[in-house]
C-alpha cells in the first residue's frame, strides 16, 4: 500500500512545494517535509528569496497544517561550494551562469536525494512543474524528463542536468497542473502560503546580484579577481572606444548596453572579454547568431546518435528553436535553423524531442551573424 511508501517532500516555503507535499499526502504516501538551510542563520541578507529563513518558517507552518513532521537540513557548505562560488566565478569570467541548473543537479537532486535515501525514504517530491516518462525499449528504455502540462510554467529547462538514475527517485505532483489550480488547492486546504508571491531572484544574492557581486569583488574572491570590478572600455565592433564601465560582471551578452553610451541606434552587448575587461557593443543585428558551441554536455537517451535535429532552448523564457546538433571533439556544435538573439555564454542550451528532454550543454563560444 502507498502508506508504506515514504516520501520526503522538498519544501521551499512557497505554494508549489507546499501543494506538492499535500498532493503526495492525499495520494496515500507517508510524507515528511524537508527544507534546506543554505546559509548561516546569522546572515541577515538572506531573509528574503528562495529558501530564506522566513521560508523555513513558512514551510514549518504548512507541515503543522498537514500534520506531518518537518526536517531542516543544513547544506550551507555544499551550496556555497557548488552553487554560490560557481555563480561568482562565472560572472567574473565574463559569462552569465544559471545557478538554478547547478542547484537542481548538486543540491536538490544531489545532496537532498542522498539524505532522503540515507533516512530510508523511497521518493523525493518537489514542487517543480515537470513530469517524467519512459522512452525507448529494452536496454535503451530510459526515464526522461517530460514537459509540464502547462507550457507557460514548464521548468524542465532548469532540470536538464539531473540524471535519469536520480529521476527514478523523483516525484513531481504538480507537473500536470496549472498554477491557478495549484493556488486554488492551497486555498481550499487553508494553507498560509496560498497567495504568497514567487521569488525570481538568485537566492543568495539578496535580491540584487550586481550589488552582491560588487561586494564579492571588493573582498577579492576568488583570489585575484578584484580586476573584474575594475573599470574597462566599452567599444564598438571596430574597436573604437565609446565609453567606460565599472566592472564586466555588470553585463550580459544580449542586454541593452546600459552604460550611458550615446549612439544613434540602440546598442547591445555582443562580447565580454575578461582579460582586457573590454565590453563590445553593437546594433541588434550583430547580436544574432545561428551557430554556437556547447561544452559540459549530456545526452540522457542512450539510443540517440549524432548528428541529430532537436528543439533547442537557449534560455528559460526563450522559444524552442529547430537546431542541428553535431559532435566535434569534446564539444557539440549547434546550428539553428533561424538566427537567435543574444546567445549567451554560460547559459544552458537544452535539447528536446517532442515533450522530452534529450540532453543539453553549457554555451561556450558563439559565431555571430
Amino acid at each position: 500500500m502507498k502508506k508504506n511508501i515514504k516520501v520526503l517532500a522538498a519544501m521551499s516555503g512557497g505554494v508549489d512545494s507546499s501543494v506538492a507535499a499535500l498532493l503526495a499526502q492525499k495520494a496515500g504516501y507517508e510524507v515528511v517535509g524537508a527544507t534546506m538551510r543554505l546559509w548561516s542563520a546569522s546572515d541577515d541578507k538572506h531573509r528574503s528569496g528562495c529558501c530564506s529563513l522566513d521560508d523555513v518558517s513558512d514551510a514549518a507552518a504548512v507541515c503543522r497544517r498537514l500534520g506531518i513532521r518537518h526536517y531542516v537540513f543544513n547544506f550551507s557548505d555544499v551550496f556555497k561550494r557548488e552553487v554560490a562560488d560557481y555563480f561568482v566565478a562565472e560572472y567574473l569570467a565574463g559569462r552569465t551562469p544559471n545557478p538554478c541548473v547547478v542547484c537542481n543537479e548538486t543540491i536538490k537532486f544531489g545532496a537532498l536525494v542522498d539524505k532522503a535515501v540515507s533516512l530510508g525514504f523511497d521518493y523525493l517530491a518537489t514542487g517543480h512543474y515537470a513530469r517524467t516518462s519512459f522512452a525507448g525499449r529494452g536496454k535503451n528504455k530510459t526515464l526522461l524528463l517530460t514537459k509540464a502540462a502547462d507550457p507557460s510554467r514548464d521548468q524542465t529547462y532548469f532540470l536538464w542536468r539531473v540524471l535519469p538514475m536520480r529521476l527514478a527517485s523523483a516525484m513531481f505532483p504538480i507537473g500536470g497542473l496549472k498554477k491557478s489550480a495549484v493556488r486554488r488547492i492551497a486555498l481550499d486546504a487553508g494553507l498560509s502560503v496560498a497567495e504568497k508571491k514567487e521569488s525570481r531572484d538568485a537566492c543568495f544574492a539578496g535580491g540584487d546580484y550586481k550589488k552582491f557581486l560588487a561586494g564579492v569583488c571588493r573582498s577579492g574572491f576568488p583570489s585575484g579577481e578584484k580586476s573584474a570590478s575594475a573599470a574597462g572600455d566599452i567599444v564598438d565592433e571596430s574597436g573604437k572606444v565609446l565609453g567606460r564601465h565599472e566592472g564586466i560582471f555588470r553585463f550580459t551578452v544580449g542586454q541593452r548596453s546600459g552604460a550611458g553610451v550615446a549612439a544613434k541606434e540602440r546598442l547591445y552587448v555582443l562580447n565580454i572579454d575578461p582579460s582586457s575587461r573590454r565590453v563590445t557593443v553593437g546594433p541588434r543585428p550583430s547580436a544574432l547568431s545561428k551557430t554556437f558551441a556547447v561544452g559540459d554536455w549530456l545526452l540522457h537517451a542512450p539510443g540517440e546518435k549524432l548528428p541529430a535535429e532537436y528543439g533547442v532552448k537557449i534560455r528559460y523564457l526563450s522559444a524552442e528553436m529547430k537546431g542541428r546538433v553535431t559532435r566535434i571533439g569534446d564539444k557539440l556544435k549547434i546550428e539553428l535553423e533561424t538566427p537567435a538573439f543574444g546567445v549567451t555564454p554560460g547559459q544552458s542550451a537544452v535539447f528536446y524531442k517532442g515533450d522530452k528532454i534529450i540532453g543539453g550543454g553549457i554555451i561556450k563560444a558563439v559565431v555571430s551573424g
